[in-house]
Parts: C-alpha cells; structure tokens; sequence
C-alpha cells in the first residue's frame, strides 16, 4: 500500500500490537486504517497507475507538454489550432494535479481514472478510437470489448449516439462517464486488488459482495481493507 517496507520501529509495534489481540478482526481494521493515513499512501496510487496505464509518464512529463504546448499558443503558425492547445493544457494540468489533488481528498480513485484516460499521453500511447476503447477496457475491465462494445463505444468516442452498458452518449466525455460508473469497472476494480493482493480471481458471491460495496461508497481504501483483513490474506484458517 506504500511502496516500503516498515521501518523498525513500525515493524516492533505493529506487530506486537496484532499480536497481542491474536489478529483479531478490530486490530487488523485499525492496522489498515493507521496505514490508509500513512504518508505516501496517495502518492502510491497514483504510481501504480501511471506505470500500468501511462507508461510511467510523472508529473514532470505533464509540465514539460504544458509548456511546449503553452509557447505554441504564441506561435501565429499554430493558430488554427491553438483551441484544441488549450483543451490539452487544461486536462495536463487536471493530470499533474492528481498527486496533490488525492492527498487533499479532493479526488478519489476513479476521478484520478478518468483524468489518466483523458489527455494527451493516453491518447499517444492509445491512438485512435478503437485503440482507446480496447484499451479502456483492457486497462480497467481486463478483457477485450465484444464487437457490439467495442462499435458503439467507437460512435460514441466519435460524437455519434450510442449505448454502452444500457447508457447513452455522443462524445468521448461521455464515454468516459459511462464507462467509469458502469457495474463493470467496479467489478474491474476488485478483480484488481483480490489479483495483487490474493493471487486469484474472486469467486461470484466476493464479486457481487465487494463490487456493490465499492459502487455504493466509492471508497477505494475501504475496499483494500476489506481485502487485507480477510483470514485468507492474513494466513488464517
């Protein structure tokens, strides 16, 4: 959840402290939630997903674009499409921010998803509307779209009306919303975690149990510590 090991001290006191309640349930809920406060934590998701996702792109890339872009809005030779310059500016800048914005909870999970999916190094990195709709559903729901998916989310990317998941919409915004409040990308979510923390799939009752928790609260941290505290993580049968 980190990205470190425990330093000495952590290791000694959490340790004794789980111990000494024979990792009852409580304890490891408050475990979790001492580490969901840790410093780092937000920062660590936001890592995972840029290396999955944007290819390790940091912030850094993100203010470089800015400002290459930024001198072009005062090139004459570049003025046709200094609208679709600015457009870009403006959702780089909503992708640097993602760092400060998570650890000011003025962003969850699946606002800093729809920010990663939405500028220009996902678009490199994914050109062209079919490759970012496999992608989307490669990156987030871990399989390859049905041809029905992959046509109208297509149109919809494309400014044409279409359904998706029994939603409609006519642009790549649109996509978006629908596509990150769909049943599937919350089940995507917990078929994400049980994979990295439990090196399995979850089973029909954990997916139905888990993803509707995660839909209904929208609480990420929640749902990793509903995951380490299982028996099964801890090593308990």
């Amino acid at each position: 959840m980190l990205g470190r090991e425990p330093n000495e001290t952590e290791l000694s006191h959490d340790l004794n402290s789980l111990n000494s309640a024979n990792f009852s349930i409580e304890k490891r809920n408050q475990f979790i939630d001492e580490v969901l406060q840790k410093p780092g934590y937000d920062y660590r998701n936001w890592l995972i997903a840029s290396t999955e996702l944007l290819n390790g792109t940091d912030t850094a890339d993100a203010s470089l674009n800015i400002a290459i872009f930024t001198s072009l809005l005062s090139n004459t030779s570049f003025q046709s499409i200094w609208p679709v310059l600015e457009v870009e500016i403006h959702k780089l800048k909503l992708l640097r921010n993602i760092p400060a914005a998570l650890e000011g909870d003025s962003l969850n999970i699946i606002g800093m998803h729809k920010r990663i999916v939405f500028n220009y190094f996902y678009d490199q990195i994914n050109m062209g509307s079919s490759n970012f709709v496999t992608a989307s559903f490669q990156n987030f729901l871990f399989r390859y779209p049905t041809e029905a998916e992959l046509s109208n989310g297509i149109s919809m990317v494309d400014g044409f009306n279409a359904s998706l998941f029994l939603q409609t919409g006519h642009s790549k915004m649109d996509f978006i919303e629908v596509f990150f409040n769909s049943d599937n990308y919350f089940e995507g979510q917990v078929r994400a975690l049980f994979t990295r923390y439990l090196f399995r799939q979850p089973n029909s009752a954990e997916m139905t149990s888990f993803s509707m928790q995660y839909k209904s609260n929208k609480d990420y941290g929640a749902l990793q510590k509903r995951i380490l505290t299982l028996d099964e993580y801890v090593g308990i049968k």
